[in-house]
């Protein structure tokens, strides 16, 4: 059976989410177009505001804390430390204001999706459960967790998703301002965040890339290969798209489905980021990824090299600025 779902609204976690936003690209993972959408809709930042905005840039970016402090306080875990609650209680009481009269109309927007979800059949999604804790490596499907918080954040119109190792039972879904009617991009993330819980659980591709040998090509912004694998393979099982193994149990649109099957780029890919890079291994590998589900196989080494191979190709092309 897949896991059930829980899905809840919580400010506190939104407010650190929207605040991090604000401070612009701190880490290597850098979401700059939620970046740019919200900082353009709070209007001129005072130099108060802004102080606590490099409060939390200097909080964030302490080699202890990143994106492990983000995620403890989306799932309101304590500050202990005295001097570290005074930094956090300054960041908070000078920018809620400003979240306040945000706040006040994506809440609306983020009960609505509650609702929607709350209604959503997830069972049509038992059979590709099964097929994904096989193909990752796990036999019995009560290896899994199985209550997952989803927590509703803000997003722009195209929805995403996030989960950590660490957070086992913990899944951010970035939703508000997505319509209504594009429920299968939401569902697909979902599904792509299940796949990620599993392969954590399983820790199967993990183990298969410390016997990978990677390219000696060095990749920018802060990217790992192991990354780039892992989301690859991950993405070809599932994502906001059609074009993925999970996209074969939606009702996609055909309009939709020619959408996400056009991977074409007007520039060359050096201008577009590896995340687009990941979005078009992806589809490169999806049949390969069909035929290991549908035929109950578990991933192998083969898979890794296959994956590995269509990534350095497409590394080499974004080198080459074609």
């Amino acid at each position: 059976m897949i896991p059930s779902l829980e899905f809840f609204i919580d400010k506190e976690a939104n407010f650190i989410y929207w605040a991090q936003l604000l401070i612009g690209p701190w880490s290597w993972y850098f979401e700059k177009e939620n970046s740019i959408l919200f900082s353009n809709e709070i209007g001129q930042i005072s130099n108060f505001e802004q102080k606590a905005l490099d409060e939390l840039k200097n909080i964030l970016q302490n080699k202890n804390n990143q994106y492990k402090w983000l995620w403890e306080r989306y799932n309101n875990f304590p500050l202990v430390n005295i001097q570290k609650q005074k930094e956090y209680s300054f960041v908070k009481e000078t920018l809620t204001k400003k979240f306040n009269i945000f706040w006040d109309k994506e809440i609306i927007l983020l009960d609505n999706w509650k609702n929607e979800l709350d209604q959503y059949d997830f069972n049509k999604f038992n059979d590709l459960f099964k097929k994904l804790s096989i193909f990752l490596g796990i036999k019995d499907n009560k290896d899994v967790v199985s209550k997952i918080r989803v927590k509703l954040f803000i997003s722009s119109n195209f929805p995403s998703g996030a989960t950590r190792p660490d957070f086992n039972d913990l899944m951010i879904l970035n939703v508000s301002r997505v319509p209504i009617m594009k429920i299968n991009r939401v569902v697909g993330v979902i599904s792509h965040e299940f796949a990620h819980f599993i392969n954590n659980k399983s820790g199967l591709i993990k183990l298969l890339l410390k016997s990978s040998a990677f390219p000696s090509e060095k990749l920018d912004e802060g990217y790992k290969w192991e990354y780039l694998i892992a989301e690859t393979i991950l993405k070809s099982i599932s994502s906001s798209r059609a074009n993925t193994y999970s996209g074969l149990f939606l009702s996609f649109s055909e309009q939709e489905k020619r959408q996400d099957e056009n991977l074409s780029h007007q520039n060359p890919l050096k201008s577009y980021s590896y995340e687009f890079l990941i979005r078009i291994a992806a589809n490169h590998i999806l049949q390969n990824t069909i035929d290991y589900l549908d035929n109950n196989k578990m991933i192998d080494k083969n898979f890794i090299e296959l994956t590995i191979k269509t990534l350095l190709n497409l590394i080499k092309e974004r080198e080459n600025g074609k």
